[in-house]
């Protein structure tokens, strides 16, 4: 943390000068000395302060945390079972201790059928790692192909390569609804680079998806979630949709 930096007398004087404040006969005693210095830091903490929640909300702005779950938090999880608890522990306690995560490049990969919450545990860690500082970056898959496949346009302004780093680059990657792509030869290279390219730069990824292991490997390959696995802690969500319910 930058400390800010000591005042001595002759600076005082030199600040009072400068401000109009002809005050060089006036001899300041410690005790006023040190007032003045604790008030100089509190001023800047104050805005080193103001500075990194600026900066948060910027990094929230451009997360891509669909709006629908930009209210999801651990607070409002809805935990009936044991089950649930689990993924809630688990989801909590990988981000609680994300800064060792994230050097060494652990992830999550939550399987299970539509609306059993994973997409809103993974808005929370990313929300939460945000919190921490960390550029987090929250994609659907289908949209984060889309967004490769338009580097080809004429008009694009960004080649493959720039979009796949995008990717790449952030210190949280989060990959919604992998397996609804179409499943073409291009997009399974395309998920494949940014997974990667992921692994070997020691980033963590979180997949979301409502496959099982054995389909994932067919989706994806078996290089590629072999990997994952190598890294990433598997959650199942075995339990019914809670879509639709009071």
């Amino acid at each position: 943390m930058i400390q800010a930096q000591k005042i001595l007398p002759s600076q005082v004087i030199t600040k009072m000068q400068q401000t109009g404040k002809n005050q060089m006969n006036n001899i300041l005693t410690a005790e006023q000395l040190e007032q003045y210095n604790k008030e100089e830091a509190e001023k800047h903490q104050a805005e080193l302060k103001k500075r990194r929640s600026n900066s948060i909300v910027k990094m929230f702005n451009h997360s891509g945390i669909p709006l629908r779950h930009q209210q999801c938090g651990f607070n409002n999880y809805i935990a009936d079972t044991n089950e649930m608890k689990n993924a809630l522990d688990v989801a909590q306690g990988y981000v609680n201790s994300f800064q060792t995560r994230n050097a060494k490049g652990q992830g999550l990969l939550m399987l299970g059928a539509p609306g059993t919450g994973k997409t809103h545990l993974a808005a929370a860690i990313c929300k939460d790692a945000i919190r921490q500082g960390y550029i987090s970056l929250f994609t659907g898959t289908l949209e984060a192909i889309q967004i490769i496949k338009q580097s080809y346009e004429k008009d694009s302004g960004y080649s493959e390569l720039q979009a796949i780093n995008q990717f790449v680059a952030c210190d949280l990657l989060v990959l919604d609804e992998v397996g609804v792509q179409h499943h073409t030869d291009a997009e399974r290279v395309y998920l494949s680079e940014i997974i990667n390219k992921r692994y070997e730069h020691m980033k963590p990824t979180i997949l979301l998806t409502n496959l099982n292991v054995e389909e994932l490997k067919k989706c994806m390959g078996q290089r590629v979630v072999d990997r994952l696995r190598h890294v990433n802690k598997v959650v199942v969500f075995n339990w019914e949709s809670h879509r639709g319910k009071k």
